[in-house]
């Protein structure tokens, strides 16, 4: 991809200003990690929200206790008790 940025500011720029060529390529090379680092950073920012969103049981012994728990509601919801 670096080499198109360079290859296509060649053909823009000509070699008439060499300096001017190597600092746009500069300042491109730049723009294009701080895009980088902005995508990855929202991107771990989102991950991390969505895990504190959604707190996963951390062993087997929980998940039967949180499936039983379960269970038993829906009983109670069958049998038409709606206490909770």
């Amino acid at each position: 991809m670096l080499v198109v940025v360079i290859v296509g500011i060649l053909l823009l720029g000509g070699l008439k200003n060499p300096h001017k060529v190597a600092k746009d390529v500069g300042k491109t090379i730049n723009e294009m990690k701080n895009v980088q680092r902005q995508f990855s950073d929202e991107l771990k920012r989102e991950i991390d929200e969505s895990l504190q969103d959604d707190p996963q049981p951390s062993s087997v012994e929980e998940l039967e206790k949180k499936i039983r728990e379960l269970q038993n509601e829906l009983e109670r919801l069958k049998n038409g008790d709606n206490k909770a």
